[in-house]
């Protein structure tokens, strides 16, 4: 299933050895520009700040940088997007 974002969130888990709700949250980064607390929530996890903050505490060791705006979202830069994408095999689509 590479490819479709459907195994997404476990490829990452075992990868970056997060558990799979975090790790679910990233996979949401990945395939959307911006996420809003109410994306996070309709998803059924916990708010995006707290996902946020694991996530950000289980990437520590890396160079990924989660983004975050008051009022806005959370979202990774362009370059990190397409690089995390490109690694998982996962195609994004068209950005405006």
């Amino acid at each position: 299933m590479h490819g479709t974002g459907l195994d997404l969130p476990r490829r990452i888990a075992r990868h970056y050895d997060l558990p799979l709700q975090v790790s679910s949250f990233l996979a949401l980064l990945i395939l959307s520009e911006i996420i809003t607390d109410q994306s996070v929530l309709s998803l059924g996890q916990v708010d995006a700040r707290t996902m946020a903050y694991k996530l950000r505490r289980g990437l520590k060791d890396s160079n990924i940088e989660i983004r975050s705006r008051r009022a806005v979202g959370y979202w990774l830069d362009h370059d990190t997007r397409r690089e995390l994408a490109k690694q998982f095999n996962i195609e994004l689509g068209v950005s405006v």
